[in-house]
């Protein structure tokens, strides 16, 4: 498929309808990415998960996001989400060394049992 071919996807795991890729997106905006993982779901793209090395490129994704998303619900000091029509983001910092943790996905997909 286009998606494989232009984002190197391999296949890391599979857990029922869904299904996990690894790719070779190194970065998002200004933000370097340690990981950054597809996942498919009946076939169909339905979201990525994705890791940031420090709170530098921590702080990068969050502006980024605040900038496209707006300021987003704050969960606590370190964790933030949105929600844009049938799309839930989520991102959390670590307290100690500043990791960052994204979550992108449809909720058409992968339903949420509600906002947590």
């Amino acid at each position: 498929s286009v998606m494989q071919e232009r984002f190197d996807l391999r296949p890391v795991k599979e857990q029922g309808a869904t299904a996990q890729y690894s790719s070779n997106v190194s970065s998002l905006g200004e933000a370097d990415l340690n990981d950054c993982q597809f996942e498919f779901t009946d076939g169909k793209f339905s979201g990525i998960a994705a890791t940031t090395p420090g709170k530098a490129d921590s702080d990068r994704l969050l502006q980024w996001l605040k900038s496209r998303f707006g300021p987003g619900e704050s969960m606590d000091p370190l964790g933030w989400q949105w929600f844009k029509g049938e799309t839930h983001i989520w991102f959390d910092m670590s307290k100690s060394g500043g990791e960052g943790w994204l979550y992108w996905y449809s909720l058409e997909f992968q339903p949420m049992k509600g906002r947590q």
